[in-house]
């Protein structure tokens, strides 16, 4: 699911942990420092430790009754977002306009043509849902942090932390039948390095297109804060239950899979690694240092692949992010059919501290801010164009936060001065009525998105379309993890 790529790596003595800081607040904050922008999963929030609002919770069930009789059902009760209906808007659909239907804040929205299957995670629970249908809770143990679909919505895969010690994995289907285990948490204890490491955990967790292949990368639980660099990248079969390591604890990394799903790339903090998606023809595709980040994080890579899956495409900030202010970012062009990797642009951008450049889904197409004439720190020039470096156009200025591109590579989604904005090339941007930072961003459709922000100690999962208007699926004082197929 900010937009940094970083994660931290600290050894402290066990005894200097406040022990006010709970094991599992720990255990989710890294999952923020790793996650929140790898297009394959954007898994988790930090736990709130308030109870929600018990007024509140009764005036979002009269908004879920009134979602159901619209056929859109979200999964539990949602909070109304206060908000006024747009001057001059009007509401009432005429024979030639689509279906319009009022969503708990009486702004209407328009039902996408294609049915969304969406499953997601509220208190720890899983729910699917299907435009049109009821939600289904498919679990109660209050106990899942990571979710995935299958491409043909039949199965889900999902990661348990049983207790800080234990994880495993699960996989059940969509109508709640069949659940099972997939790796067990004594599988997981084996996934370790170092004699201190309590298990191995589900980092990232998605499907392999076509198959019944779970993947997921890990990473190790310590008794202490900190996260090491270490990942294996796994497969496991949702029936069978074999599993193969495609990538051992030293060479695995934050994962995306190629859009014909027969490669994965690893990001690491000093190279990009590829292997096949039966565990096959493992190699290095690219190295290059580490980025100094004068502190004790580590810095992944974007990545992005190109739509043939020939060319996975990295974008580098320099080396020394806040000193080399005046050396540009590079678009690594790497070929996966051995041929030599070229540079297909430099551009030059404020450091990646501040926000990372981000690719359009085809790899095509690049956002990033670059300076401006303002001192104030973080501030910038948000440019779109061509990663080979045309057409760059200025789009907006200020204190930019970059989030996610559309399908279409014409519209995106990012902040300017904390106000959240729907931008499109060549247009103005719309204003997203919905504050503060947003995470787990990803378009299903060129048109239509999904989201989760944070609203005081509640977390809020979003449906939203290009003209601004939203609904709101479901509320949780736990994390928030979805994953969709269209």
């Amino acid at each position: 699911m900010d937009h940094k790529h970083v994660v931290q790596y600290k050894k402290p003595h066990p005894k200097t942990v406040d022990p006010m800081f709970s094991r599992k607040k720990i255990s989710y904050i890294f999952l923020i420092l790793i996650l929140t922008t790898q297009a394959c999963s954007i898994q988790g929030l930090p736990y709130p430790t308030s109870t929600p609002d018990m007024d509140a919770q009764a005036t979002q069930a009269e908004a879920t009754r009134a979602i159901a009789e619209a056929g859109m059902s979200p999964s539990c009760t949602p909070s109304p977002r206060p908000s006024s209906t747009p001057e001059g808007y009007d509401p009432s659909p005429t024979a030639d306009a689509p279906l319009l239907v009022p969503s708990p804040t009486g702004i209407t929205f328009r039902i996408p043509s294609q049915t969304l299957k969406l499953v997601y995670i509220l208190e720890g629970d899983l729910w699917y849902w299907e435009e049109g249908q009821s939600p289904i809770q498919l679990t109660r143990q209050e106990d899942v942090y990571l979710v995935a679909l299958s491409d043909d919505a039949s199965q889900i895969a999902y990661a348990r932390e049983i207790d800080y010690e234990s994880r495993e994995l699960w996989a059940i289907k969509t109508d709640g039948s069949d659940a099972r285990v997939l790796v067990d948490s004594a599988a997981f204890k084996e996934m370790v390095l170092y004699a201190d490491d309590l298990t191995g955990a589900p980092l990232q967790l998605d499907w392999i297109p076509g198959t019944d292949l779970v993947i997921f990368s890990t990473r190790l639980v310590f008794d202490y804060p900190g996260l090491s660099r270490k990942h294996e990248l796994r497969t496991v079969h949702s029936q069978s239950r074999t599993m193969t390591v495609l990538a051992d604890i030293d060479q695995g990394g934050l994962f995306t899979i190629a859009p014909d799903g027969r490669q994965i790339a690893l990001s690491l903090p000093d190279r990009v690694n590829l292997v096949n998606a039966d565990g096959s023809g493992f190699r290095e595709l690219y190295s290059f240092n580490h980025i100094i980040t004068d502190s004790e994080w580590w810095y992944y890579p974007s990545l992005g692949w190109t739509q043939d899956s020939s060319i996975v495409r990295l974008i580098l900030p320099p080396e020394r992010p806040m000193l080399d202010l005046a050396v540009p970012a590079q678009i690594i062009s790497l070929p996966v059919d051995g041929t030599p990797a070229r540079i297909a642009s430099e551009v030059l951008t404020l450091p990646v501290f501040y926000t990372d450049p981000i690719l359009s889904p085809d790899a095509r197409q690049l956002a990033y801010v670059g300076p401006g004439l303002s001192e104030d720190p973080g501030a910038g020039i948000l440019y779109t164009g061509s990663v080979n470096g045309s057409g760059a156009d200025a789009y907006d200025e200020g204190q930019i936060t970059l989030y996610a591109w559309s399908p279409d590579n014409r519209h995106f989604l990012y902040s300017v001065n904390g106000l959240n904005k729907i931008g499109t090339r060549e247009e103005p941007p719309v204003s997203l009525h919905v504050s503060g930072l947003l995470t787990k961003i990803q378009f299903f459709d060129p048109s239509h998105y999904l989201f989760v922000s944070k609203k005081g100690d509640l977390q809020q999962l979003w449906l939203g379309d290009l003209e601004g208007e939203l609904i709101l699926i479901g509320v949780s004082s736990a994390a928030i993890d979805y994953d969709f197929v269209r």
